[in-house]
Protein backbone atom coordinates (compact mmCIF):
# COMPACT_ATOMS: atom_id res chain seq x y z
CA UNK A 1 0.00 0.00 0.00
CA UNK A 2 1.32 3.47 -0.93
CA UNK A 3 1.83 5.94 2.08
CA UNK A 4 -0.08 9.20 2.64
CA UNK A 5 3.42 10.87 1.70
CA UNK A 6 4.03 8.68 -1.19
CA UNK A 7 4.84 10.61 -4.26
CA UNK A 8 6.88 8.38 -6.22
CA UNK A 9 5.68 4.63 -7.23
CA UNK A 10 9.74 2.88 -8.21
CA UNK A 11 8.96 -0.56 -10.04
CA UNK A 12 11.81 -2.98 -9.75
CA UNK A 13 11.68 -5.95 -11.87
CA UNK A 14 13.53 -9.16 -10.41
CA UNK A 15 14.64 -12.65 -11.68
CA UNK A 16 17.60 -14.24 -9.75
CA UNK A 17 19.05 -10.64 -8.24
CA UNK A 18 19.83 -11.68 -4.65
CA UNK A 19 23.31 -10.38 -4.24
CA UNK A 20 22.44 -7.23 -6.08
CA UNK A 21 18.93 -6.38 -4.12
CA UNK A 22 20.50 -4.91 -0.85
CA UNK A 23 22.44 -2.29 -2.42
CA UNK A 24 19.24 -1.68 -4.99
CA UNK A 25 17.42 -1.12 -1.40
CA UNK A 26 20.26 1.21 0.06
CA UNK A 27 19.86 3.48 -3.23
CA UNK A 28 16.39 3.78 -2.19
CA UNK A 29 16.77 4.07 1.20
CA UNK A 30 19.26 6.81 0.66
CA UNK A 31 16.75 9.11 -1.73
CA UNK A 32 16.48 12.76 -0.39
CA UNK A 33 13.16 13.41 -1.19
CA UNK A 34 12.53 10.88 1.59
CA UNK A 35 12.32 7.05 1.63
CA UNK A 36 8.48 7.47 2.73
CA UNK A 37 7.91 9.83 -0.21
CA UNK A 38 8.81 6.12 -2.51
CA UNK A 39 5.77 3.28 -2.89
CA UNK A 40 8.61 0.76 -4.00
CA UNK A 41 7.11 -2.74 -5.90
CA UNK A 42 9.34 -5.37 -6.60
CA UNK A 43 7.90 -7.45 -9.09
CA UNK A 44 9.82 -11.25 -9.20
CA UNK A 45 9.98 -13.18 -12.09
CA UNK A 46 9.83 -16.44 -10.50
CA UNK A 47 13.45 -16.14 -9.16
CA UNK A 48 15.02 -19.84 -8.03
CA UNK A 49 17.88 -18.00 -5.99
CA UNK A 50 16.07 -17.19 -2.69
CA UNK A 51 15.40 -13.23 -4.10
CA UNK A 52 11.49 -13.33 -3.55
CA UNK A 53 12.28 -14.42 -0.10
CA UNK A 54 14.34 -11.64 1.02
CA UNK A 55 12.09 -9.22 -1.13
CA UNK A 56 8.71 -10.43 1.10
CA UNK A 57 11.49 -9.77 4.29
CA UNK A 58 11.49 -6.59 3.26
CA UNK A 59 8.04 -5.82 2.51
CA UNK A 60 7.33 -6.61 6.39
CA UNK A 61 9.95 -4.14 7.60
CA UNK A 62 8.49 -1.40 4.92
CA UNK A 63 4.99 -0.42 4.81
CA UNK A 64 5.63 1.27 1.83
CA UNK A 65 7.19 -1.93 -0.27
CA UNK A 66 4.95 -4.47 -2.32
CA UNK A 67 5.85 -7.66 -3.37
CA UNK A 68 4.39 -8.68 -6.83
CA UNK A 69 5.37 -12.42 -8.39
CA UNK A 70 4.34 -13.42 -11.99
CA UNK A 71 2.09 -16.77 -12.26
CA UNK A 72 5.70 -18.33 -14.07
CA UNK A 73 8.89 -16.82 -15.36
CA UNK A 74 8.33 -15.09 -18.59
CA UNK A 75 12.19 -13.97 -19.26
CA UNK A 76 12.09 -10.62 -19.56
CA UNK A 77 11.27 -7.84 -17.59
CA UNK A 78 8.28 -6.74 -19.19
CA UNK A 79 5.62 -9.03 -17.64
CA UNK A 80 6.93 -8.13 -14.01
CA UNK A 81 6.62 -4.52 -14.71
CA UNK A 82 3.46 -4.54 -16.02
CA UNK A 83 1.92 -6.23 -12.36
CA UNK A 84 3.12 -2.94 -11.05
CA UNK A 85 1.55 -0.60 -13.60
CA UNK A 86 -2.05 -2.40 -12.31
CA UNK A 87 -1.51 -1.17 -8.94
CA UNK A 88 -0.07 2.30 -9.29
CA UNK A 89 -1.52 4.91 -6.55
CA UNK A 90 1.35 7.79 -6.98
CA UNK A 91 1.52 10.57 -9.25
CA UNK A 92 4.68 9.97 -10.96
CA UNK A 93 6.40 6.66 -11.66
CA UNK A 94 10.23 5.87 -12.32
CA UNK A 95 11.70 2.18 -13.35
CA UNK A 96 15.32 0.96 -11.74
CA UNK A 97 16.71 -2.35 -12.51
CA UNK A 98 17.43 -5.15 -10.07
CA UNK A 99 20.90 -4.79 -10.83
CA UNK A 100 21.05 -1.04 -10.78
CA UNK A 101 20.77 2.08 -8.16
CA UNK A 102 19.38 5.21 -8.16
CA UNK A 103 21.70 8.51 -7.30
CA UNK A 104 20.43 9.64 -3.90
CA UNK A 105 19.30 12.93 -5.68
CA UNK A 106 17.88 11.42 -8.25
CA UNK A 107 14.17 11.12 -7.10
CA UNK A 108 13.99 14.58 -5.31
CA UNK A 109 15.27 16.01 -9.18
CA UNK A 110 13.28 14.52 -11.38
CA UNK A 111 10.03 15.12 -9.42
CA UNK A 112 10.81 18.96 -8.40
CA UNK A 113 11.19 19.81 -12.23
CA UNK A 114 8.36 17.82 -12.90
CA UNK A 115 6.27 19.91 -10.75
CA UNK A 116 7.82 23.35 -11.53
CA UNK A 117 7.51 22.89 -15.33
CA UNK A 118 4.55 20.82 -15.20
CA UNK A 119 6.53 18.16 -17.56
CA UNK A 120 5.02 14.90 -18.75
CA UNK A 121 8.78 13.47 -18.87
CA UNK A 122 11.72 14.43 -16.86
CA UNK A 123 15.30 12.97 -17.76
CA UNK A 124 18.44 12.68 -16.44
CA UNK A 125 21.88 11.28 -17.19
CA UNK A 126 23.38 7.61 -16.43
CA UNK A 127 27.02 6.24 -15.90
CA UNK A 128 27.47 2.60 -16.96
CA UNK A 129 29.37 1.17 -14.06
CA UNK A 130 30.87 -2.57 -13.85
CA UNK A 131 29.29 -4.92 -11.21
CA UNK A 132 31.73 -3.96 -8.48
CA UNK A 133 30.49 -0.15 -9.24
CA UNK A 134 33.24 0.99 -10.83
CA UNK A 135 32.65 3.76 -14.10
CA UNK A 136 33.12 2.66 -17.41
CA UNK A 137 32.55 5.90 -18.64
CA UNK A 138 31.41 9.67 -17.32
CA UNK A 139 27.99 9.60 -18.66
CA UNK A 140 25.53 7.09 -20.92
CA UNK A 141 26.61 7.06 -24.52
CA UNK A 142 23.08 7.63 -25.26
CA UNK A 143 23.25 11.31 -24.61
CA UNK A 144 25.42 13.68 -26.13
CA UNK A 145 23.39 16.82 -24.63
CA UNK A 146 25.75 19.49 -22.77
CA UNK A 147 23.22 22.25 -21.81
CA UNK A 148 22.17 22.23 -18.35
CA UNK A 149 18.70 21.77 -18.90
CA UNK A 150 16.84 21.69 -22.17
CA UNK A 151 13.24 21.42 -22.82
CA UNK A 152 11.14 20.03 -25.54
CA UNK A 153 8.00 20.76 -26.46
CA UNK A 154 6.21 17.74 -28.58
CA UNK A 155 5.10 17.63 -31.61
CA UNK A 156 7.24 20.01 -32.90
CA UNK A 157 10.35 18.54 -31.72
CA UNK A 158 9.93 15.07 -31.88
CA UNK A 159 12.90 15.29 -34.17
CA UNK A 160 15.04 15.71 -31.50
CA UNK A 161 14.36 13.21 -29.42
CA UNK A 162 17.17 11.14 -30.53
CA UNK A 163 19.08 13.29 -28.78
CA UNK A 164 17.89 10.74 -25.54
CA UNK A 165 17.92 7.34 -27.72
CA UNK A 166 16.63 4.79 -25.71
CA UNK A 167 17.77 6.00 -22.04
CA UNK A 168 14.38 4.68 -20.14
CA UNK A 169 15.84 4.38 -16.76
CA UNK A 170 16.57 7.37 -15.81
CA UNK A 171 13.21 9.01 -16.14
CA UNK A 172 10.31 10.26 -14.50
CA UNK A 173 6.68 9.50 -15.81
CA UNK A 174 3.46 10.31 -15.14
CA UNK A 175 1.22 7.67 -14.13
CA UNK A 176 -1.99 9.24 -15.29
CA UNK A 177 -0.85 9.51 -19.11
CA UNK A 178 0.20 5.73 -18.63
CA UNK A 179 -3.28 4.82 -17.24
CA UNK A 180 -5.12 7.53 -19.92
CA UNK A 181 -3.56 6.05 -22.77
CA UNK A 182 -3.18 2.13 -21.20
CA UNK A 183 0.29 1.95 -21.71
CA UNK A 184 1.98 -1.53 -21.03
CA UNK A 185 4.94 -3.51 -21.50
CA UNK A 186 5.15 -5.69 -24.26
CA UNK A 187 6.24 -8.90 -22.50
CA UNK A 188 7.93 -11.31 -24.53
CA UNK A 189 10.60 -8.90 -25.87
CA UNK A 190 14.08 -7.75 -24.81
CA UNK A 191 13.20 -4.74 -26.35
CA UNK A 192 10.16 -3.65 -24.14
CA UNK A 193 11.86 -0.68 -22.49
CA UNK A 194 12.76 1.22 -25.71
CA UNK A 195 8.91 0.13 -27.06
CA UNK A 196 7.25 1.80 -23.83
CA UNK A 197 9.47 4.72 -23.94
CA UNK A 198 8.45 4.99 -27.96
CA UNK A 199 5.09 4.76 -26.84
CA UNK A 200 5.32 7.24 -24.03
CA UNK A 201 6.70 10.11 -25.91
CA UNK A 202 4.03 9.85 -28.53
CA UNK A 203 1.57 11.14 -26.00
CA UNK A 204 3.55 13.65 -24.41
CA UNK A 205 3.60 17.00 -24.97
CA UNK A 206 6.48 18.16 -23.05
CA UNK A 207 10.05 16.80 -21.93
CA UNK A 208 12.55 18.28 -19.97
CA UNK A 209 16.49 17.12 -19.98
CA UNK A 210 18.47 17.69 -16.72
CA UNK A 211 22.42 17.51 -17.42
CA UNK A 212 22.59 15.60 -14.07
CA UNK A 213 23.55 12.19 -13.00
CA UNK A 214 20.56 10.27 -11.69
CA UNK A 215 21.35 6.42 -12.56
CA UNK A 216 23.63 4.07 -12.75
CA UNK A 217 23.61 1.37 -15.10
CA UNK A 218 25.79 -1.63 -14.00
CA UNK A 219 26.90 -3.18 -17.15
CA UNK A 220 26.76 -7.29 -16.77
CA UNK A 221 28.53 -9.56 -19.77
CA UNK A 222 25.75 -12.40 -18.84
CA UNK A 223 22.58 -9.87 -19.50
CA UNK A 224 20.03 -10.58 -21.70
CA UNK A 225 21.35 -7.58 -23.68
CA UNK A 226 24.42 -8.72 -24.25
CA UNK A 227 23.45 -12.58 -24.93
CA UNK A 228 23.06 -12.54 -28.82
CA UNK A 229 21.50 -15.94 -29.54
CA UNK A 230 19.12 -16.42 -32.16
CA UNK A 231 15.96 -16.08 -30.47
CA UNK A 232 17.56 -12.77 -29.47
CA UNK A 233 18.12 -11.79 -32.95
CA UNK A 234 14.82 -13.61 -34.25
CA UNK A 235 12.75 -11.25 -31.14
CA UNK A 236 14.75 -7.84 -32.39
CA UNK A 237 13.86 -8.37 -36.07
CA UNK A 238 9.78 -8.13 -35.16
CA UNK A 239 10.34 -5.85 -32.04
CA UNK A 240 12.13 -3.61 -34.82
CA UNK A 241 9.32 -3.37 -37.08
CA UNK A 242 7.29 -2.71 -34.42
CA UNK A 243 8.71 0.05 -33.61
CA UNK A 244 8.55 1.47 -36.45
CA UNK A 245 4.60 0.96 -36.83
CA UNK A 246 4.48 3.16 -33.15
CA UNK A 247 6.04 6.11 -34.47
CA UNK A 248 4.45 5.78 -37.92
CA UNK A 249 1.05 5.41 -36.30
CA UNK A 250 1.57 8.84 -34.25
CA UNK A 251 2.68 10.20 -37.68
CA UNK A 252 6.59 10.48 -37.00
CA UNK A 253 7.84 7.85 -38.56
CA UNK A 254 11.32 10.22 -38.58
CA UNK A 255 11.68 9.54 -35.26
CA UNK A 256 12.46 5.75 -36.13
CA UNK A 257 15.25 6.83 -39.31
CA UNK A 258 17.06 8.82 -36.20
CA UNK A 259 16.82 5.87 -33.32
CA UNK A 260 17.70 3.09 -35.90
CA UNK A 261 18.95 4.20 -38.95
CA UNK A 262 21.98 1.13 -38.88
CA UNK A 263 20.17 -0.95 -36.18
CA UNK A 264 19.88 -3.24 -39.50
CA UNK A 265 23.36 -3.39 -40.29
CA UNK A 266 24.70 -4.46 -36.60
CA UNK A 267 22.17 -7.22 -35.96
CA UNK A 268 22.88 -8.28 -39.51
CA UNK A 269 26.32 -8.42 -38.58
CA UNK A 270 26.23 -9.79 -35.31
CA UNK A 271 24.49 -12.46 -36.88
CA UNK A 272 27.45 -13.68 -38.57
CA UNK A 273 30.23 -12.88 -35.89
CA UNK A 274 27.98 -14.60 -32.75
CA UNK A 275 29.14 -17.68 -31.42
CA UNK A 276 25.72 -18.43 -30.22
CA UNK A 277 24.78 -18.25 -34.01
CA UNK A 278 27.11 -20.93 -34.69
CA UNK A 279 25.28 -22.62 -38.48
CA UNK A 280 24.40 -21.77 -41.77
CA UNK A 281 20.62 -23.04 -41.66
CA UNK A 282 20.52 -20.55 -38.11
CA UNK A 283 21.90 -17.88 -39.95
CA UNK A 284 19.26 -18.46 -43.00
CA UNK A 285 16.59 -18.32 -40.74
CA UNK A 286 17.59 -15.04 -38.89
CA UNK A 287 18.33 -13.35 -42.39
CA UNK A 288 14.44 -14.20 -43.26
CA UNK A 289 13.43 -12.74 -39.91
CA UNK A 290 15.39 -9.82 -40.54
CA UNK A 291 14.32 -9.28 -44.29
CA UNK A 292 10.97 -7.24 -43.74
CA UNK A 293 13.15 -4.53 -41.53
CA UNK A 294 16.24 -4.70 -43.93
CA UNK A 295 13.24 -4.22 -46.86
CA UNK A 296 11.57 -0.99 -44.41
CA UNK A 297 15.11 -0.12 -44.55
CA UNK A 298 15.85 0.27 -48.33
CA UNK A 299 12.39 2.11 -48.65
CA UNK A 300 13.71 4.99 -46.18
CA UNK A 301 17.44 4.14 -47.46
CA UNK A 302 18.70 4.07 -43.91
CA UNK A 303 22.04 2.26 -44.89
CA UNK A 304 25.35 3.58 -44.62
CA UNK A 305 25.98 5.41 -47.97
CA UNK A 306 28.47 2.89 -49.91
CA UNK A 307 27.62 0.47 -52.61
CA UNK A 308 28.73 -2.54 -50.66
CA UNK A 309 25.92 -2.31 -47.87
CA UNK A 310 23.12 -1.13 -50.63
CA UNK A 311 24.14 -4.05 -52.42
CA UNK A 312 23.80 -6.69 -49.77
CA UNK A 313 20.56 -5.31 -48.49
CA UNK A 314 19.13 -5.23 -52.00
CA UNK A 315 20.22 -9.24 -51.89
CA UNK A 316 18.66 -9.58 -48.32
CA UNK A 317 15.37 -7.83 -49.75
CA UNK A 318 15.33 -10.11 -52.98
CA UNK A 319 15.80 -13.13 -50.86
CA UNK A 320 19.10 -14.37 -52.36
CA UNK A 321 20.02 -15.77 -49.02
CA UNK A 322 22.77 -18.43 -50.79
CA UNK A 323 24.40 -15.71 -52.24
CA UNK A 324 24.40 -13.11 -49.18
CA UNK A 325 25.65 -16.21 -46.72
CA UNK A 326 29.12 -16.67 -48.86
CA UNK A 327 29.22 -12.81 -49.49
CA UNK A 328 29.25 -12.11 -45.81
CA UNK A 329 32.01 -12.71 -44.63
CA UNK A 330 33.63 -10.35 -46.81
CA UNK A 331 31.64 -7.40 -46.60
CA UNK A 332 32.43 -7.66 -42.37
CA UNK A 333 36.03 -7.42 -43.61
CA UNK A 334 35.33 -4.54 -45.93
CA UNK A 335 33.36 -2.84 -43.06
CA UNK A 336 35.87 -3.94 -40.46
CA UNK A 337 38.55 -2.25 -42.41
CA UNK A 338 36.92 0.84 -43.50
CA UNK A 339 35.82 1.71 -39.89
CA UNK A 340 39.54 0.67 -38.55
CA UNK A 341 40.50 3.66 -41.50
CA UNK A 342 37.57 5.62 -39.98
CA UNK A 343 39.21 5.33 -36.29
CA UNK A 344 42.94 5.60 -37.23
CA UNK A 345 41.76 9.20 -39.06
CA UNK A 346 40.06 10.51 -36.06
CA UNK A 347 42.91 9.33 -33.93
CA UNK A 348 45.31 11.35 -36.12
CA UNK A 349 42.90 14.46 -36.22
CA UNK A 350 42.88 14.35 -32.20
CA UNK A 351 46.55 13.81 -32.38
CA UNK A 352 47.72 16.86 -34.56
CA UNK A 353 44.91 18.92 -32.08
CA UNK A 354 46.83 17.62 -29.03
CA UNK A 355 49.88 18.33 -30.49
CA UNK A 356 48.91 22.17 -31.54
CA UNK A 357 47.55 22.62 -27.76
CA UNK A 358 51.11 21.44 -26.82
CA UNK A 359 52.62 23.64 -29.20
CA UNK A 360 50.80 26.62 -28.75
CA UNK A 361 51.90 25.62 -24.30
CA UNK A 362 55.18 25.31 -24.65
CA UNK A 363 54.90 28.82 -26.49
CA UNK A 364 53.05 30.28 -23.83
CA UNK A 365 55.53 28.71 -21.45
CA UNK A 366 58.70 30.30 -23.34
CA UNK A 367 56.50 34.04 -23.22
CA UNK A 368 56.23 33.60 -19.72
CA UNK A 369 59.99 32.80 -19.14
CA UNK A 370 60.47 35.58 -20.66
CA UNK A 371 58.69 37.74 -19.28
CA UNK A 372 60.39 36.50 -16.00
CA UNK A 373 63.56 36.85 -17.04
CA UNK A 374 63.04 40.20 -18.00
CA UNK A 375 61.03 41.23 -14.78
CA UNK A 376 63.99 39.41 -12.78
CA UNK A 377 66.23 42.14 -14.51
CA UNK A 378 64.55 45.23 -13.00
CA UNK A 379 66.07 46.73 -9.91
CA UNK A 380 62.61 47.38 -8.49
CA UNK A 381 61.81 44.32 -8.71
CA UNK A 382 64.31 42.83 -6.83
CA UNK A 383 64.43 45.17 -4.24
CA UNK A 384 60.59 44.95 -3.32
CA UNK A 385 61.66 41.04 -3.62
CA UNK A 386 64.64 41.49 -0.70
CA UNK A 387 62.45 43.61 1.76
CA UNK A 388 59.58 40.69 1.63
CA UNK A 389 61.70 38.51 2.58
CA UNK A 390 63.76 40.52 5.15
CA UNK A 391 59.92 41.70 6.21
CA UNK A 392 58.85 37.93 6.57
CA UNK A 393 61.98 36.83 8.28
CA UNK A 394 61.29 39.69 11.26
Amino acid sequence: MATAEAKISVVVPVYNARSYLPRVLKSLLDQTIGFDALQVFFCDDCSTDGSYAYETELAKTYPNITVLQTKQNSGFAGAPRNLALEQLRTPYVMFLDNDDTLMPQACELLYQEAQSSGADLVTGRYQEVTEDGTPLAEFGPGCEISDPRKEYHFPADYDKIHEVRQIFWCKIYRTDLIVKNNLRFKPDSSMEDVLFLAQYLMVSRHMVFLNRLVYRFTVRSTSLSHSHTAAFLAGRAGDTLLLYEIYAKAGYPACFDQECGHDADHYLSLIFVSASVGDAASRRRLLEAWTPVVQLCLSRKLYVADSTEQELFEAIARQEYDRVLSAFPQYLLLRTHAQLLQTQQELHRVDEAYQGALRTCHALEAQRDAVQAKLNRWPLYRLAKAIRHVVSKG
